[in-house]
């Protein structure tokens, strides 16, 4: 009996003495929630001018064609990757197509007010109920991906054999993903140092019409060219969910944006390397934002192209 006694002295003293040790087995914090969710989403997640949903740039390509008959066919490689065909019906009309795949992150960051909640054990082992008001920075990171398909109809016109135009409108089809995480700088929400963390999805179909016009200037050797494009989307379906929130923020479903582009290329007749800077700006677009700009290169294959146009008959 003495013995047993003993030893029951032995491991409360144990317990006691080392940090952080405690006579149960620990789970906790428990209950946890975010009180203000809905100011905590406006805040940080979504709907500030800093988090909109994003989309990503268009590409924006101008074949500037010479001939019936010509046929590009151009891969374009970087944050955004797109394969475009481009043929002439005539000496005058063109038909235009894309199919691409979009990916950009993002990471921003701030201060918002969070109220928090949760019980937990104290240090004594004894069960209570806390709480935790403040301001508290916040780091968040955005992850964007997209797929789509586009076609044009256009015309097109050689003026000589060093300058070209051309003008295109058609309608793109696609799909974007937004993926935010977002975590508390400061660890100071409970006794353990459990920081607030949410993550947002927000994944759409769209639509959109575009009208472009290019012009560019030529020889057998090398050519540049400046494009630009405006859209008007219309998002058909959205599937939205928010982890550890009960609010999901509104959103326009049609916006728009102002496409400019600009293109150096250089080598033969038959294919050139090129390398092209793309924009984005939103116009008109609450709740939306693009990704402003990217830098790709590639390659084109232009079979049936005619550079002097007294060969050329329009």
């Amino acid at each position: 009996m003495k013995a047993a006694l003993k030893l029951l002295v032995l491991l409360t003293t144990v317990s006691a003495i080392l940090p952080g040790c405690y006579p149960y087995e620990y789970y906790g914090p428990y209950n946890y929630q975010v009180n203000n969710q809905q100011e905590v989403s406006e805040a940080i997640e979504y709907t500030n001018e800093n988090s909109e949903f994003k989309m990503t740039p268009e590409l924006t390509y101008s074949p500037l064609l010479s001939r019936a008959g010509q046929t590009n066919v151009q891969l374009e490689v970087g944050r955004v990757t797109e394969g475009q065909l481009a043929v002439a019906l005539t000496n005058k009309s063109a038909l235009m197509f894309a199919y691409g795949k979009g990916s950009f992150e993002s990471d921003a960051s701030g201060k918002t007010h969070i109220n928090a909640s949760y019980d937990d054990y104290d240090y004594n082992g004894v069960w209570q109920h806390y709480t935790t008001d403040g301001i508290y920075g916040y780091s968040r990171k955005n992850e964007c991906s997209s797929t789509f398909f586009e076609a044009a109809y256009g015309r097109y016109k050689v003026v000589n054999k060093y300058f070209r135009y051309d003008v295109y409108a058609g309608s793109r089809y696609g799909e974007t993903q937004n993926h935010y995480s977002v975590q508390s700088n400061e660890t100071a929400f409970n006794n353990y140092n459990t920081p607030f963390q949410a993550t947002y999805d927000d994944f759409r179909k769209h639509a959109s019409v575009f009208l472009q016009s290019g012009f560019g200037l030529f020889n057998d050797n090398i050519e540049f060219s400046v494009t630009a494009r405006m859209n008007g989307y219309l998002f058909t379906y959205r599937d939205a969910d928010a982890n550890h929130q009960s609010y999901v923020p509104d959103y326009s479903k049609t916006v728009f944006s102002f496409n400019p582009a600009v293109r150096f290329a250089f080598g033969g007749r038959v294919f050139r390397m090129f390398m092209q800077y793309s924009g984005a700006l939103p116009v008109a677009s609450k709740y939306t934002d693009w990704y402003r700009q990217t830098f790709n290169g590639g390659i084109t294959f232009m079979f049936g192209d005619e550079t002097r146009v007294n060969k050329v008959k329009h």
